[in-house]
């Protein structure tokens, strides 16, 4: 009984080939279903962001109508000001105690308060370097929120003039302006703060800069392109908008030591999300032309842009 027990039960028993067999198909499946996982993941990234970024563009807008349609500055001195863009915007965003709190002067400036509304869930450099008080993974467009017109105070400071929601501010039309787009909040010798009110500022880290992007203004100082914002420089009849680098517009998943300070990046495989300055986010591909995506910086140039679809 036992000996046909045992034949039995060795018959039954798999063979290395029947053993391979299965581990084959096992492997083929999670070959198969690996990417799709991957897409749904990446795609629930991107939904997550656009609704961060639609809340920028809710909060700019509240923030313009009880301004009388004044936009916040980019520049803005703390305790004491009004204070820079992405400060003026938390009581937008439901971090008003927060923002009274640095206002009144109970809080101090340097205080450890992570935005996570400010913080794009694809932007892989949150992961790898330590969040402090202030990182960005949003750029707010700077030729949107300055003018063009400056002037220097009693202390020799440039003072620059916010823009405002109005026809004669942004020329190109609200559909067709970018008002922010993304930034890793950090690459390997920069960090992004949505705090920091300068245009550049060295410190232990490395550079600090302001969380933004064509970010030069020509009335400040000579334009050094290694280390300056690449900006647009428009030109022609009808004008066409390209980079003051040509080759530059912005990156689509570059490794942190790939990415450029001086250019706007994405995590986002698909493109680059940009919010643009009538709420709407569109996705900007891989290789969208230059001529397209300067002339969507630009407010009030005059380009004939075409949106990509």
């Amino acid at each position: 009984m036992q000996r046909h027990l045992c034949l039995y039960l060795c018959r039954r028993a798999f063979s290395l080939l029947e053993s391979l067999v299965v581990v084959g198909i096992i492997a083929t499946l999670i070959a198969l279903l690996l990417p799709a996982v991957q897409m749904v993941r990446a795609a629930s990234l991107r939904v997550q962001c656009g609704n961060q970024m639609k809340q920028l563009g809710l909060a700019l807008h509240s923030y313009a109508a009880d301004k009388g349609g004044k936009f916040p500055p980019l520049d803005g001195a703390l305790p004491a000001g009004e204070g820079a863009l992405f400060f003026s915007l938390l009581p937008y965003l439901e971090h008003g105690s927060y923002y009274e709190d640095i206002k009144s002067g109970t809080r101090p400036v340097d205080s450890n308060y992570t935005m996570h509304q400010y913080l794009c869930p694809g932007d892989p450099s949150t992961s790898v370097y330590s969040m402090p008080h202030g990182n960005a993974s949003y750029a707010a467009n700077a030729r949107v929120f300055v003018t063009g017109s400056y002037r220097r105070d009693e202390h020799n400071q440039l003072i620059v003039t916010p823009r405002r929601l109005h026809q004669s501010e942004i020329r190109d039309g609200l559909a067709n302006t970018i008002g922010f787009g993304e930034h890793y909040s950090h690459t390997h010798t920069t960090q992004f703060d949505w705090f920091w009110t300068g245009e550049v500022m060295s410190d232990s880290y490395g550079t600090t800069r302001r969380a933004s992007f064509a970010d030069y203004s020509p009335a400040s100082r000579p334009y050094d392109p290694l280390r300056d914002d690449v900006y647009p420089v428009t030109g022609g009849n009808p004008p066409v908008s390209r980079g003051s680098i040509p080759e530059l517009t912005f990156q689509v998943r570059p490794r942190l030591e790939e990415a450029d300070p001086r250019i706007p990046q994405t995590g986002h495989p698909g493109g680059m999300p940009v919010l643009m300055m009538d709420g709407r986010v569109i996705t900007l591909r891989k290789g969208t032309a230059p001529e397209v995506f300067w002339g969507l910086v630009t407010p009030r140039s005059g380009e004939v842009v075409e949106l990509p679809d």
